[in-house]
């Protein structure tokens, strides 16, 4: 389960989600990631988020898993 994995490494979901986004999705150097957030603060943290750079290789390999929604198996 991707919460086991990221536990010891003190990166949430929220984060590692981010994160996977901005350097590991289809984006490419055209695109862009829209950040919005109800507090400012919140967009700062957005930012310290992807300031970490890319996620271990083990997180984004668990974030590229497929996961069974009950509808069928799908890539998060």
């Amino acid at each position: 389960e991707l919460n086991s994995q990221l536990e010891p490494t003190g990166i949430s979901s929220i984060e590692a989600a981010l994160r996977w986004v901005c350097f590991r999705s289809a984006l490419g150097p055209q695109d862009a990631v829209i950040l919005g957030a109800s507090k400012p603060a919140y967009i700062e943290q957005n930012i310290a988020w992807i300031k970490r750079g890319p996620l271990p290789a083990n997180l984004v390999d668990a974030l590229n898993k497929p996961v069974r929604t009950g509808t069928g198996d799908k890539v998060v």
